[in-house]
């Protein structure tokens, strides 16, 4: 107040004067910054709490915006497909991170008309996403308890905010809120701040930043934590005060009982958990069709030596998905194999019946025959040509089938349409190419005439688990379509780029299409694949995108390394932590921070370095804490 009155005094500052008084009046605010109906009350904590819980809340969002949202943030930042729904949680977390910090400033800085701005351009905000949808490209169709819950901690914020602002902030703010008394309460609240990620360390750097302090920012740290630790000692001296026991007096049996009882159903809590709840949860929810969205067939020759030449890639989009009842009649797979021979029909739904106890969701698929332009280089076509045609090495056929699933079996919410996170299995058939073979595939690329049949190459139907794809039949060869391989070029006198291959279903093969089925020289029936996946159980792990090995690998480990720290405690500390009385220190302690509020910094600086004297001399902190027995 007083720089401000001498600023104005310059006739510098009149008109910036008269609009904050302006806009004071208007508000109702307090004419000074701890306020003009008394010194002002510290209700920060009850401002930062709803503001923290909706953090925690827009990261939920962030996780439950759909299933996988992880592997998609992964995929954004890897430079794939922006998902919006996530990115707009994102931005709104980042805007409520943003939001806290902007809080913590105000409060040190006593700016009672920001704050005041600061309501108003929150609460206009929040109350456009609440009822303008002024998100709704970005938060497509949220929960109803979503928004109820956020609205209520924004309200919770908002009461809270507009109390602060009538009553003005405190003359004096406080060291640490959980200081206030030396309850057990208090020391568990504080504990558990302590152990939220970043949350101390960005508030020690805006604190420091924002007071003036002779004291660095590793010192200004050190000072809190040396606070922090007396407080803790304070609290557990009284508490074995409470108890009263005597020196030499054993520990009470049902504290002992009661402590070793909460330590062990915890610790069960912590370690057994997470895998009750994943079990449990995929036991009883109910099975969630897992549908095959598209398979992509590449097609390439390789050599014995390791080298490769790509063909052609054939893609395909699901045709039809069919939900079987539990009973699997042969009746239900009608649909998807009425288009083989009637023996072949018939015996495929038997073999789909008898096995299907365990499917849910079957999709059936018919390949292009014709993919992309096969343009090799001079070079490659002659390298081929020589491989070919010699018999230094082997000549494989190689089908790579790419089968592109929904692993979660949970739609994605994006821009009005359903889309699948989409994971890729993949499975790859070698056949070597016989002498005969060889030689057609020769005249095939010499003269751009013929064709290569390769028989029993691909299994029309497959089987998909969680990482793998088996025929349905394996190692029967009856059951495998053959292969049929063309040349052709637009023209006679087309240049050679103008090629392409034609990879069919050999017309003799028992499980190939109908129209596939003709004696007529070159017919070529497309290639098709029916995809048979096992249902999916969605556990409420897998719905916020978390694993068993997550959970395990991050929260089980960091709790049971505090869990171990608590337990053998920190022997270079002891000196520290077993102090017998700490009202010296206390008082010394506090009048740095009193020193600092009232501007006297020469004092703090220098009360400063007599408590670190006191810590670097065992035997000054020995004379000012006392001896004996501390009580255990």
């Amino acid at each position: 107040d007083d720089r401000r009155q001498s600023f104005d005094r310059d006739g510098t500052g009149r008109r910036g004067r008269d609009w904050v008084s302006n806009m004071k009046d208007l508000l109702w605010l307090p004419s000074t910054s701890h306020g003009e109906f008394g010194t002002g009350v510290d209700l920060y904590m009850l401002v930062v709490t709803p503001e923290l819980l909706a953090l925690l809340l827009f990261f939920v969002g962030i996780l439950g915006s759909g299933a996988g949202a992880g592997d998609k943030l992964e995929s954004l930042s890897q430079g794939g497909a922006v998902d919006w729904t996530t990115l707009g949680w994102v931005m709104l977390a980042f805007l409520q991170w943003t939001n806290i910090v902007v809080d913590r400033i105000l409060y040190l800085r006593r700016l009672i008309w920001a704050k005041a701005l600061m309501q108003i351009v929150t609460v206009l905000f929040f109350f456009a996403i609440f009822f303008c949808n002024m998100m709704e490209p970005l938060l497509v169709e949220p929960s109803p308890s979503f928004y109820s819950i956020l609205y209520l901690l924004k309200c919770w914020y908002w009461v809270a905010s507009a109390v602060q602002i009538r009553r003005g902030y405190p003359a004096v703010t406080r060291e640490n809120y959980f200081f206030k008394d030396f309850s057990y309460t208090s020391s568990y609240l504080y504990i558990v701040y302590s152990v939220i990620p970043f949350l101390m360390d960005m508030r020690g750097m805006l604190d420091w930043t924002c007071t003036p302090t002779t004291l660095d920012f590793y010192q200004w740290m050190k000072l809190e934590a040396i606070y922090a630790m007396l407080f803790q000692r304070q609290v557990t001296l009284q508490y074995r005060e409470t108890l009263g026991r005597k020196v030499g007096q054993a520990q009470l049996y049902i504290m002992k009982t009661l402590t070793g009882l909460l330590y062990f159903v915890g610790l069960a809590i912590v370690i057994w958990a997470p895998l009750l709840v994943s079990v449990v949860s995929s036991k009883y929810s109910s099975p969630q069709m897992i549908p095959v969205l598209g398979v992509q067939l590449d097609v390439a020759l390789s050599t014995g030596m390791g080298d490769r030449f790509e063909l052609s890639s054939l893609t395909a989009v699901s045709q039809s998905l069919l939900h079987v009842p539990s009973a699997c009649p042969p009746s239900a797979f009608d649909n998807v194999t009425n288009w083989l021979p009637p023996t072949q029909s018939y015996l495929a739904s038997k073999a789909l019946s008898d096995q299907c106890e365990v499917k849910d969701s079957f999709s059936t698929f018919v390949m292009t025959s014709e993919g992309s332009m096969w343009a090799p280089t001079p070079v490659r076509r002659m390298q081929l040509q020589r491989a070919v045609q010699g018999n230094s090495t082997a000549i494989y056929l190689l089908l790579q089938a790419t089968y592109v699933r929904n692993v979660s079996g949970i739609p994605q919410a994006s821009a009005g349409q359903k889309e699948y996170q989409a994971r890729v299995l993949g499975e790859t058939k070698s056949v070597a190419l016989s002498d005969v073979q060889r030689k057609a595939l020769a005249q095939v690329l010499v003269s751009g005439k013929g064709r290569v049949v390769v028989p029993a190459v691909l299994d029309p139907i497959v089987q998909l688990s969680a990482d793998s794809a088996t025929p349905l039949r394996y190692g029967m060869e009856s059951w495998r379509q053959s292969v049929s391989l063309v040349l052709n070029k637009q023209a006679d006198d087309a240049p050679d780029s103008n090629m392409w291959w034609s990879v069919c279903c050999e017309a003799n093969s028992s499980y190939c299409r109908r129209s596939s089925a003709s004696s007529e020289e070159g017919a070529c029936g497309a290639l098709w694949v029916l995809a048979a996946v096992d249902p999916g159980s969605v556990n409420v792990l897998s719905r916020l995108g978390l694993s068993l090995i997550t959970i395990y690998t991050i929260f089980v480990l960091a709790i049971g390394r505090s869990v171990r720290s608590i337990c053998t405690g920190d022997v270079p500390l002891t000196i520290y932590n077993e102090l017998p009385a700490i009202d010296k220190l206390w008082a010394l302690c506090s009048d740095i921070y009193t020193a600092r509020h009232h501007g006297d910094l020469d004092l703090e600086e220098e009360l400063f370095t007599f408590l670190v004297d006191i810590y670097r001399s065992p035997e000054t902190l020995l004379q000012l804490t006392g001896q004996g027995a501390v009580g255990s």
